[in-house]
């Protein structure tokens, strides 16, 4: 399944008042992550995703993600087996005169699908047996 959210940030949002939008997600293993920059944001519009305290997308936490009319798309294993199911998109604006929006879609696949070998003995039982 595939889940769609736009975030828009007002202008003249600071780093350090950076704003957090929840992103409501399920029970399952994200696979895919993308991020779509439409024409306008000129790399003032900045964003990277958290799992609770861990940021996730980009990796690496001193780093995060501005363009201007490009997709940004990668393959992601990141299993959500426990509530809650949900990460955070933090973004910041820099322009000083308009708001911008980011498009973020999550990919999430059933453990059963992309990783059997998360699920229970018992439940890989029953799917070997057709239950």
């Amino acid at each position: 399944m595939l889940f769609n959210f736009t975030v828009s940030t007002p202008a003249n949002t600071l780093e350090s008042s950076k704003l957090k939008t929840t992103l409501e997600i399920t029970y399952g293993v994200i696979h895919l992550i993308e991020l779509q920059f439409p024409p306008g944001p000129s790399g003032y519009l900045h964003v990277h995703l958290n799992d609770a305290l861990h940021q996730v997308a980009p990796y690496n936490t001193d780093e995060n993600f501005a363009s201007d009319n490009l997709n940004i798309s990668f393959r992601e294993f990141i299993p959500f087996l426990k509530p809650p199911f949900e990460l955070s998109a933090y973004t910041w604006n820099l322009d000083d005169t308009f708001d911008h929006v980011v498009l973020i879609r999550i990919g999430i696949l059933p453990p059963s699908v992309i990783a059997p070998w998360l699920q229970s003995y018992a439940d890989r039982m029953l799917a070997a047996m057709g239950l």
